[in-house]
């Protein structure tokens, strides 16, 4: 009996006769996945301002409240559309993990691919 279950192993350890059931994917990988992503978008998030927090704080460079209003007004109509966009498109393709890389770490026109790729190679559903 042994012998069936390691023959049935690929090189990876996964069985590929018994796949992973939807409440193992969301406790072993998928709520893991949401946490440590949700950890490192904060910390991007705290180490992007902390250059204008040392100009602000050490050099006593400030920009006042109109030019902040005029400066996130462009960046937000300028990238409303990607904001929106983005997530609703490539998340089917990148799932959990790939979309926290991705939008993490930008290069999204190098990850779509590689992604399909990858699900075609292993015949993904």
């Amino acid at each position: 009996m042994e012998a069936e279950i390691k023959e049935s192993k690929s090189n990876s350890g996964i069985d590929m006769d018994n796949p992973v059931s939807e409440e193992d994917y969301k406790a072993d990988f998928h709520k893991p996945c949401i946490r440590v992503g949700t950890v490192a978008f904060l910390c991007a998030l705290v180490l992007s301002y902390l250059p204008a927090m040392v100009l602000s704080l050490k050099y006593g460079i400030m920009p006042t409240g109109g030019q902040i209003i005029t400066i996130m007004t462009v960046i937000v109509s300028a990238s409303i559309a990607w904001w929106i966009v983005e997530p609703i498109s490539y998340f089917p393709v990148l799932g959990t993990a790939g979309a926290y890389m991705a939008f993490l770490v930008g290069g999204m026109n190098v990850r779509i691919p590689c992604a399909i790729a990858t699900q075609t190679a292993i015949k993904s559903r």
